[in-house]
């Protein structure tokens, strides 16, 4: 064998070696493969990564999340009556917070 066909055998093994890895879901990553991980982080929500955006959604799904609650109260709210707003241009934060605070434990650590 020359040394040329060595090393093309050793850079095939050596892709070989790398995709098997790759393909290999990680601990670190809660399972995810690093493509998968990688697809997550710099292409979120396109054809192939892990999360998609659902094509349908029905009530049940929005009443049953916490951050769907919160933004149904507080734009309740705001339909309601008229609200002053902060000197920058937001939302009055008790406003915000009593919507939030609503959905449960999981907004808490916000400040």
């Amino acid at each position: 064998m020359s040394d040329e066909e060595a090393r093309q055998k050793f850079l095939r093994q050596l892709a070989q070696l790398a995709q098997s890895q790759n393909a290999t879901g990680l601990d670190d990553f809660l399972g995810l493969t690093p493509g998968q991980m990688d697809r997550l982080l710099y292409h979120p929500l396109e054809e192939g990564c892990v999360v998609q955006w659902a094509t349908t959604i029905d009530d049940t799904d929005v009443s049953d999340t916490p951050f769907m609650r919160a933004m149904d109260h507080l734009l309740g709210r705001l339909a309601k009556q008229e609200v002053k707003l902060t000197a920058k241009g937001n939302l009055p934060r008790a406003l915000v917070r009593n919507s939030f605070g609503r959905t449960g434990r999981c907004f808490n650590s916000w400040g």
